[in-house]
């Protein structure tokens, strides 16, 4: 028998089987030992590639680092050093991908990974959103890396989110590592690094990143495209709804720029409600202000100033409303602290604009800082201190002590919280809800151009101011800027007004010289001008500035009141044609820099008093140039400089004057006039006096003093331009004030006043409310943005197209040239229509007329009717191009009448007299006034448009005496006076 055959055939299969596998494992342990055996030590290899990257042979030593990567990819100090070989060739897309591989965490290699890839990305790659979160995500693990910390507050500088870098500035400031633009980053609620190029970069590159928007929108902003900001703000909010500092700039420019509604619907959106946020709480106060809702508002602003104690328009607001409910403690307390804010904003001022040579300012400043609890500024300034002078012991010292008071200082404010004396929390929190489909009534398009035709060299009002010129490239002093001024006057009572133009000289030959002196011309009616200042006698040969036009004795014949830099002149009219120098008798020879003056019966005794407005002082006041901080010269500001004291003469009907200022209560510690306005506004026959001050406070003189029987007393003068709501901008800002244009633009029969301001600071449209109290209603009129580019001085309402409703013109131009550094300076007038439903526009120079399209250096600007024809045309007085005669050219246009006003009973100049014309349905309300802003006098006549009606239907004056007349029916298109008592008016024309 044989075997059988099945089992052997599986056994000799087993047996491969495993003679297999003992094969497979001999071969896999021979090739393992191999590898064990073979693989580099990468320690070596590091140790390797740093001695090579060290040593600078980069690419050996990457060639060593990819070895080991090749085996560890995952080695994190390879990863790095490659990083770093790669940061050196500059090869950076390279280098972040390595860096990218390295994971978050706590460990050396993690944070230098991520610091690396902030600064590729933020200075190479331009994506300023990953390096956000890089820089952010190393400082979770070290929080106080200066390296982090310059970098971040630099990324969001730029992108102006200057709230959210305020606590990393903090930190390094606490480590006493000092910045001076960061230091610039914290003094500025709304400010920004300024690296235009930069943020471009970033926008290219990440187009959606709501931040890098909301850095584009601050640039928009700032060269006036509002509406290119308000976009990207809008387009900011729908990416990121939770995005505070986006929220926030959109609020402010929608308030800016008076869009209620939509500004109702963003305070509505439920991530509005989450913001807690001073400058937020500003906002909401301001429109539950303009809403009518005085608690909510008073509510908001006590949030505001809880959060930010230095905030002087939350102040200021506060102070108004204190006042209004007669709380006198919170108002004296609030008062006190706008004044400490605006004399701090005063030496901020002067220390940040001038090439300090010692540090008694600077130690001023920190003081001041101090005062008001911003600590970390006030130790930014001693640093800064010290870099002036080494030895400045006091702010070594100052330094220190602030230094460890801020150890324990949240890192979240800049301020100190200051405790305040009252407490609003019981006032409710406005709410807002709002349809997206409601419009702001807005109008585009005036209904009629307005236009105008300079006929200065045609009718032969040939007059250049002589500016008295500075060496070449020498900058320019202080007195250069003025300018002179316009006054129009009647000088030889024949109907048709002339004009007086006060005249520069060089300056070391003021008083002493023949060819530059005040010009006067002759209305020789027809379209003609003749020059007639030698046969008149009218010899003035100081540097002239502004001039008054008044009959100061009541005879009939207009005056004159020049004033000077030192010494100005009265001349009195003889009425034959010439005039004689009255001064010396008069002993109104004021020696100071005088700007505007005006005469007017300032005390109520029937004789016109002068008002001298007087600018700055100082020994060195007219000689010194300062310079920019390249060292390049530059025109000095009023803040470097003490203000002078206005000066108030008193008639004393015997051809002399009393100068009765200390007893009339117009004295100002520190008062810069530039432009001076004499009406009634409180309708009691009583002329107050509005004085437009320069960095300084508005000063609003109210006139308390009864008319007096004997004649023989003072005005008493009460200063109240803080609780009128006028010395101050919306913001409680006092501003770079020039001129004042007055008059009733809505028909309320109240007062409004228009003051021009300083470049990049809007003009102010003080509104009128019952009680000669203003609001500024600047931007809900449409005459903020169009003023933020230019610098405004004379300006004037004028019904240009004879519709009832005034307009406005605004001359303008720079006081130095500042263009090598991107300012303007010449710069072309304006005009703004008065559209109704409250809003003036803009209308274009090439609608407006060939002057309107050209620039210059603008300065005083007055009102008058130079052909009798009915319109209202300007003169306009330039610094660096002869005066402009600006007829009015308008058609259509519609009827008008024109009174001239006699007064009997009271001064006859009238000025005070309001006059109420009903046309129709209509009430248009006229004063007559004197000082007419900036170094200006109007002509002394009254103009009301009468549009398509033919006759006014009733004309009621009330006369300064108190009299008041009516009469009926007068025909339109007529020029008359009017004398006080009289039964009927008498035509000019006929």
């Amino acid at each position: 028998m044989g075997a059988p055959s099945l089992p052997t055939e599986q056994h000799d299969r087993r047996s491969r089987w495993w003679l297999g596998s003992a094969v497979a494992v001999l071969v896999i342990a021979i090739l393992g030992g191999a590898y064990w055996v073979t693989r580099p030590d990468t320690a070596v290899l590091m140790q390797d590639a740093r001695l090579k990257f060290l040593h600078g042979d980069d690419e050996r030593a990457m060639h060593t680092v990819e070895q080991v990567l090749l085996h560890e990819p995952n080695n994190e100090a390879a990863l790095v050093l490659a990083g770093d070989i790669s940061f050196a060739l500059e090869e950076f897309d390279q280098s972040l991908a390595f860096y990218r591989r390295v994971p978050n965490g706590d460990s050396e290699a993690a944070i230098h990974a991520r610091m690396r890839c902030g600064r590729i990305e933020m200075h190479h790659t331009g994506n300023a959103v990953a390096a956000e979160a890089d820089f952010r995500a190393a400082l979770e693990h070290v929080p106080n890396d200066r390296n982090a910390l310059f970098q971040l507050v630099s990324l969001l500088g730029i992108q102006a989110r200057r709230s959210e870098a305020v606590p990393f500035v903090l930190r390094l400031f606490r480590q006493g590592a000092f910045n001076s633009d960061f230091l610039a980053l914290l003094q500025s609620e709304n400010g920004a690094l300024f690296n235009a190029e930069e943020l471009q970069r970033y926008q290219d590159t990440v187009p959606d990143s709501p931040g890098v928007l909301v850095g584009m929108a601050w640039h928009a902003r700032n060269s006036g495209s509002s509406s290119d900001a308000i976009e990207l703000l809008t387009r900011a909010t729908m990416i990121d709804p939770d995005f505070s500092e986006a929220r926030i700039a959109l609020a402010d420019l929608l308030w800016e720029s008076g869009q209620h509604d939509r500004l109702r619907m963003l305070l509505g959106e439920h991530p509005s409600s989450e913001i807690d946020d001073p400058r937020f709480w500003l906002i909401r106060g301001q429109l539950a202000e303009h809403d009518n809702m005085p608690e909510p508002a008073a509510r908001c602003y006590w949030e505001t100033l809880r959060r930010d104690s230095t905030q002087r328009n939350a102040a200021y607001k506060l102070f108004q409303y204190f006042t209004t409910v007669k709380d006198d403690r919170a108002a004296a307390w609030l008062e006190r602290r706008i004044d400490t804010l605006l004399e701090l904003r005063t030496t901020s001022d002067v220390v940040t604009s001038t090439q300090l040579a010692d540090t008694h300012q600077v130690r001023r400043l920190v003081e001041q800082l101090e005062h008001v609890g911003r600590d970390w500024e006030a130790w930014g300034w001693c640093r800064v201190a010290q870099s002036i002078a080494a030895d400045a012991v006091w702010a070594v010292t100052k330094a220190d002590a602030l230094h460890v008071r801020l150890q324990d200082a949240p890192l979240t404010r800049v301020n100190r919280p200051a405790e305040l004396p009252f407490n609003l929390s019981d006032l409710p929190v406005p709410r807002w809800q709002a349809d997206l489909s409601r419009a702001d009534p807005r109008t585009t398009v005036p209904k009629s151009a307005v236009t105008f035709r300079d006929d200065a060299e045609s009718a032969n009002l040939k007059f250049q101011y002589f500016n008295d010129p500075s060496p070449p490239n020498s900058g320019q002093r202080m007195y250069e800027f003025n300018g002179g001024g316009c006054g129009v006057l009647d000088f030889d009572a024949d109907g048709h007004p002339d004009i007086i133009f006060p005249q520069g000289c060089r300056w070391d030959s003021r008083g002493n010289q023949r060819m530059h002196i005040d010009r006067l011309f002759r209305n020789l009616g027809g379209g003609r001008f003749a020059d007639v200042t030698d046969s008149a006698s009218l010899f003035e040969n100081r540097f002239s500035t502004g001039v008054a036009v008044g009959d100061f004795d009541n005879d009939g014949f207009a005056d004159c009141y020049l004033a000077n830099i030192g010494d100005n002149r009265l001349f009195r009219n003889n009425g034959d044609g010439t005039f004689t120098d009255a001064t010396a008798r008069a002993n109104v020879g004021d020696p100071r820099w005088s700007t505007s003056c005006l005469i007017a019966d300032l005390n109520g005794d029937s004789l016109p008093d002068i008002y001298s407005v007087n600018y700055l002082e100082g020994e060195s006041i007219f000689e010194t140039v300062c310079q920019h901080d390249d060292g390049q010269p530059r025109m000095c500001m009023p803040f470097h400089f003490p203000g002078s004291q206005d000066q108030l003469y008193l008639n004393s009907n015997d051809g002399t004057f009393v100068n009765a200022t200390k007893e009339s209560g117009v004295r100002v510690p520190d008062g810069k006039g530039l432009g001076v306005v004499a009406a009634d506004w409180h309708g009691r026959g009583r002329l107050s006096l509005l004085v437009a001050n320069d960095t300084v406070a508005n000063s609003f003189f109210v006139n308390r003093h009864s008319p007096p029987a004997g004649g023989d007393s003072g005005p008493i003068f009460e200063e109240r331009g803080m609780t009128s709501g006028i010395a101050l901008n919306h913001v409680g800002r006092a501003e770079g004030c020039m001129g004042i244009a007055i008059g009733d633009i809505d028909d309320d029969s109240g007062l409004d006043v228009f003051i021009t301001n300083f470049l990049h600071e809007s003009n102010t449209l003080y509104r009128s409310l019952p009680g000669a109290i203003f609001a500024d209603a600047t931007k809900e009129l449409g005459l903020a943005d169009p003023s933020l580019p230019m610098l405004g001085f004379g300006t004037q309402f004028l019904d240009a197209d004879l519709d009832g409703r005034l307009d406005l013109i605004v001359a303008n131009g720079h006081i130095d040239d500042y263009r090598r550094y991107g300012r303007p300076y010449q710069m072309a007038p304006q005009l703004f229509y008065n559209a109704g439903e409250g809003q003036f526009i803009e209308q274009p120079g090439s609608t407006t007329g060939p002057y309107f399209t050209q620039q210059y250096l603008g300065r005083s600007l007055a009102r008058w009717d130079w052909n009798g024809d009915g319109r209202e045309d300007a003169v306009i007085s330039n610094l660096d191009q002869p005066a402009a005669l600006l007829t009015n050219t308008t058609l259509p246009h519609g009827r008008s009448l024109t009174l001239q006003l006699r007064a009997v009973a009271s001064s006859r100049d009238a000025i005070g007299t309001t006059v109420t014309a009903t046309v129709g349905e209509r009430t248009i309300s006229r004063q007559l006034t004197a000082g007419d802003g900036y170094q200006a006098s109007n002509e002394r006549s009254l103009v009301f448009g009468l549009g398509d009606s033919t006759r006014v239907d009733q004309i009621r004056i009330a006369w300064p005496s108190g009299e008041v007349e009516s009469w009926e029916n007068l025909p339109g298109d007529g020029r008359h006076v009017v004398i006080e008592g009289r039964t009927r008016a008498y035509s000019i024309d006929e």
